[in-house]
């Protein structure tokens, strides 16, 4: 991985550890290789979610030196890349905050600096592994440093067809444009290819003949707490920070929000997690900024609806899910579910403009009887863990690990 660990509650942490629970469910015992560089993201420290120590996890980190909980960083790459971020949100303080907020950057669109390559597969090659997964297409080329039975990669979120996506909307891609021949030659290392979107599969899979193809379901799984929660009529905005969350909480905050608020004013907008980072002060009135939350079950319930205003998206929306999950009644538009491929049946309201998504949010939030009813359909698409994709992972647990001469542990390790 190169990712950081410090919150794996939304965005696609949500990914992570879906697939961290069916390994374990299939029996193996999991171990997270971080990247020395670009895990860091931003910082020189970083403090992994105790989800991981929860789910029984190994975190291995080179060049890190761990106090406790805490990994500090040993490379000066990831201490200087640290001062001239901390020097760009200086400026923008200065300026009254004014302009875009500096963003932690990301290059998970570009295949990972030698330094990070190496690591990664000198870590996983350090142990008999039956399975080593890449997390995105980017880290596939690693692969082919890996000894092991097989190899996988998560492909939660094709950057090739994010890019298409961002440009459909007239937006600029928010990571380095990868063409899809690029992205598919990544892919030559790997045998199994784990798609999360169906429809990113069908894409895929036709031009990569040879290889082991599956779907893997995210798991939706009611919390009856969410259910019970109180609290004011709400819409409710939850999301990370990246180009497709911020054009969307522009479109909620500019035109969606002053409309509804005022044929409402009873109403408030919540708006949860990271991307509240990037509201501007003062705020519009009926709008609260929460950030990040420990516990989300507050946030939910049917008088709550999720907002997913997207005009650009890929793979499959975790807010949507998130919201089906907190017994909310769940607004979107079409591009927000393209990557269900309809396998939610009626559980969402979609719209197919801006116009039609105020005008939904509206009567929603004026009619108790229907939000309601909505949020009664979502919590009915209940969606188990993934059948199929734990068949296919159990056999590979049971498969006699040849990569080392030395015995596998007594649960194969990933």
């Amino acid at each position: 991985m190169r990712r950081r660990l410090d919150d794996l509650r939304s965005g696609s942490g949500v990914y992570l550890c879906a697939l961290i629970d069916a390994l374990n469910g299939a029996g193996f015992r999991v171990r997270v290789v971080l990247a020395p560089i670009s895990a860091f993201g931003s910082l020189a420290v970083s403090r992994p979610s105790a989800t991981i120590a929860a789910r029984g996890c190994e975190v291995v980190w080179p060049d890190t030196l761990r106090l406790g909980r805490l990994y500090v960083s040993m490379r000066s790459e990831v201490w200087l890349r640290m001062l001239r971020r901390a020097r760009a949100q200086l400026g923008w303080l200065l300026r009254g905050r004014r302009g875009p907020r500096p963003s932690r950057p990301s290059d998970v669109s570009e295949p990972p600096v030698p330094v990070d390559a190496a690591a990664l597969a000198a870590e996983a090659n350090a142990v008999a592994s039956r399975l080593v997964v890449a997390e995105y297409s980017s880290l596939a080329p690693c692969l082919a440093r890996c000894r092991a039975d097989h190899r996988a990669v998560l492909l939660h979120d094709l950057m090739s067809r994010r890019s298409r996506s961002f440009r459909r909307a007239g937006l600029d891609p928010d990571h380095v444009d990868v063409p899809p021949d690029d992205e598919i030659g990544w892919l030559a290392p790997a045998d199994l290819c784990i798609y999360v979107s169906p429809v990113e599969q069908a894409a895929f899979a036709p031009r990569l003949p040879g290889k082991t193809h599956v779907t893997f379901r995210l798991p939706i799984c009611p919390r009856t707490g969410a259910v019970r929660a109180g609290g004011p009529v709400r819409a409710v905005f939850i999301g990370v920070r990246h180009g497709g969350n911020r054009d969307a909480l522009d479109a909620i905050l500019g035109e969606i929000w002053p409309r509804a608020h005022a044929a409402c004013p009873e109403a408030e907008l919540w708006i949860v997690g990271e991307i509240g980072e990037d509201v501007r002060r003062p705020l519009p009135p009926g709008v609260r900024v929460l950030g990040r939350l420990d516990d989300l079950d507050p946030v939910g319930g049917p008088d709550a609806i999720g907002l997913a205003p997207a005009r650009a998206a890929s793979g499959v929306s975790i807010k949507v899910g998130t919201y089906l999950e907190l017994g909310m009644a769940a607004l979107a538009t079409s591009i927000a579910l393209e990557g269900f491929a309809g396998t939610l049946g009626g559980a969402v309201r979609a719209t197919d403009s801006i116009e039609a998504f105020t005008v939904a949010l509206i009567e929603l939030l004026r009619d108790r009887e229907a939000r309601h009813a909505l949020a009664a359909k979502g919590l009915q698409a209940r969606r188990p863990r993934d059948a199929e994709m734990q068949r296919l992972l159990a056999s590979m647990a049971e498969t006699p690990a040849t990569a080392s001469p030395s015995p596998p542990p007594a649960r194969p390790a990933t």
